[in-house]
């Protein structure tokens, strides 16, 4: 399948209820969380692409947008 090509949803909610974050995600503090939950909701990403993530892509997204 085309990597990134789907058209963007837009009936896609921000991300009220939470769906289930990887384990690593929880090592960050609250607003470091929160910064990455409002940039997978800006960027429009999935939820599962973080569970592919590592801790350093996370930390630099976090570093990048905060």
């Amino acid at each position: 399948m085309g990597q990134g090509l789907e058209p963007k949803r837009t009936d896609i909610p921000l991300y009220r209820s939470q769906p289930q974050l990887p384990s690593h995600f929880f090592i960050f503090e609250q607003s470091k969380r929160k910064k990455l939950l409002t940039w997978f909701s800006t960027t429009r990403r999935n939820f599962e692409e973080m569970k592919t993530m590592n801790i350093y892509k996370i930390k630099n997204i976090i570093m990048e947008f905060g």
